[in-house]
């Protein structure tokens, strides 16, 4: 059974892998800068830095910091603290015991457990369920995220990823990986 934090720590691992393949799927620019990087930018020492076509990934063992052109931009500290904002424009913040979602006409807080469904002000559907610390359900519009004791999964029009039994997919429109972490 897997602490939340071991669960973010694997969507860590995919999101560098999700790094890779972007990096991969277009030209590659990088040079030999003469430090231990390859030319994705990966130092598997020191994480990862690394920036093409809009899409932006910094991202160590314990934290991970992800933005794309469609308005994803996550970030997961060393304490498994989520702060996310959507391409639909919901903002949700997480610590080990509270919550924040508000963008888009939201404007929830709270402690302790939550179940919300509601509406944001374009008419998409919102779904949020925090329970013990993390998020176990989390649905705006096209995205949707869950997260449970063993798995990671998070899904956008563009992205289907998942962490699961040291296990990481992700299908984009141009790439179809499954690896062992």
């Amino acid at each position: 059974m897997y602490k939340t934090t071991d669960v973010f720590r694997l969507a860590l691992i995919a999101a560098i892998g999700i790094g890779l393949i972007v990096g991969m799927a277009g030209p590659v620019t990088a040079q030999d800068d003469g430090d231990d990087t390859d030319d994705n930018g990966v130092d598997a020492a020191n994480g990862v830095d690394f920036e093409e076509n809009g899409v932006e990934l910094d991202a160590t063992s314990d934290s991970i910091e992800f933005e794309d052109n469609d308005g994803t931009d996550l970030e997961v500290d060393s304490d498994g603290n989520i702060d996310l904002e959507t391409p639909e424009g919901v903002d949700l913040e997480t610590t080990d015991d509270g919550y924040e979602l508000d963008g888009a006409g939201l404007d929830y807080e709270g402690e302790g457990d939550a179940d919300i469904e509601t509406e944001t002000n374009d008419g998409e559907d919102v779904d949020f369920e925090f329970s013990d610390g993390s998020v176990e359900d989390f649905t705006v519009g096209d995205t949707e995220m869950e997260v449970s004791d063993d798995s990671l999964e998070y899904e956008t029009n563009n992205v289907d990823l998942e962490v699961q039994d040291g296990t990481v997919e992700l299908e984009t429109e141009s790439t179809d990986l499954e690896e062992e972490l």
